[in-house]
């Protein structure tokens, strides 16, 4: 009685797949990867890091492709030009967020400025920030206090440059400082209180984990019923941007997309396109020359694009800028052995280096006298 069973089986298996196929045909929907299983639809295709898997798929099926991942279904973009009709047609269209379990938890329940769907209480709060804390005049009054962390940070490194720096960790500190400083006035490393100190090494703890289990694939976000718990270019701090979700029916690239379907644009795929980049795994800084301040288009997404791009793009901006000039014009810095530094790219939301980057770092004759005086 088993093999009859298992005939039928395949037959209503085999029935499904097919019907599946030729119903997408006459929808005129994005190309897709034959077979969808039942259920799990695309998940065996899926392997970490999911940016590279989804990248050579792409290479494969082309830089519009729909993916069936569980009950989701999921739109993958992977050029300039579709990720540009997404973030300019379709803006309002792809404006909202879908429902995951990082936004649940971590965005208290979908109510943050990343995770909130698109409608009132997100205008109030993007209004907030872009006006009251990352406008260009807010900026500009802090100044003085990104001039004052920098400073600190330099005499830190004065102070410790006979021992390895790890410069992750550095950056870390300098960075939530000037938040905490912009939101609360007080800052969160470097205090006299060592219960602060301490306080602030958990939150950092706290916040890798956080994004090491952001990066990861959650199988309860596709199946609900199992319900589970230069530089910018090249290492993107978010190799895909962060979902998107279709309010409506829409036409990306010729092609129907469906009401509720999922977007994920991989910027990494983007800045790694050698149809886009000349020699993409290079790195070559001279090729954004003459770009100061601009876009290039929609080639380079390290802040994303849309209504939805990072708010913070502005501060970011001028962090990095002053961070980077200020270190290489007060010190001489030198890797910690003669190898090369290892690239390979960790496990995260944020795409961090597996092993964390040791350096040393030695203060420039010509500038002792001035940072003895810090």
């Amino acid at each position: 009685m088993e093999v009859p069973y298992l005939f039928i089986s395949l037959i209503l298996i085999a029935s499904y797949l097919f019907t599946s196929h030729f119903r997408r045909r006459s929808a005129n929907l994005p190309p897709t990867i034959f077979p969808s299983l039942p259920i799990i639809g695309h998940l065996y295709l899926i392997k970490p890091p999911l940016y590279r898997t989804l990248a050579k798929i792409s290479a494969k099926y082309g830089p519009i492709l729909q993916l069936q991942l569980g009950f989701r279904r999921v739109l993958v973009v992977s050029s300039p030009s579709a990720a540009e009709e997404c973030f300019t047609k379709n803006d309002i269209v792809f404006a909202n967020r879908p429902k995951m379990l990082f936004g649940k938890i971590i965005g208290v329940n979908y109510t943050s400025l990343a995770w909130s769907p698109y409608g009132d209480n997100w205008r109030n709060l993007r209004r907030i920030a872009s006006i009251e804390i990352l406008s260009i005049h807010r900026l500009n009054e802090f100044h003085d206090m990104r001039v004052d962390e920098t400073r600190l940070l330099i005499r830190k490194l004065m102070t410790a440059c006979s021992s390895p720096v790890t410069v992750k960790f550095m950056f870390y500190e300098l960075t939530l400082n000037v938040m905490m400083r912009m939101i609360s006035g007080k800052r969160y490393f470097g205090g006299d209180n060592p219960e602060l100190e301490e306080e602030g090494k958990r939150f950092r703890d706290m916040l890798d984990e956080t994004f090491v289990l952001a990066g990861a694939s959650n199988v309860g976000d596709y199946l609900p019923v199992l319900s589970w718990l230069g530089t910018l270019r090249m290492y993107p701090a978010g190799p895909l941007l962060v979902p998107h979700e279709a309010s409506s029916d829409c036409v990306v690239g010729g092609y129907n997309i469906p009401r509720g379907t999922m977007l994920i644009v991989n910027q990494w795929a983007i800045h790694h396109d050698p149809k886009v980049w000349d020699e993409p795994e290079r790195f070559k800084p001279e090729r954004f020359e003459g770009l100061e301040g601009t876009r290039d288009g929609f080639k380079l997404l390290p802040f994303g694009s849309g209504r939805r791009s990072c708010p913070g793009e502005g501060l970011a901006i001028r962090m990095v800028g002053m961070t980077l000039g200020s270190i290489i014009q007060c010190f001489n810095w030198e890797r910690m052995s003669e190898e090369m530094v290892d690239m390979t790219e960790g496990h995260g939301l944020t795409m961090p280096k597996a092993i964390p980057l040791l350096a040393k770092c030695k203060p420039r004759l010509e500038m002792k006298n001035l940072l003895s005086g810090l």
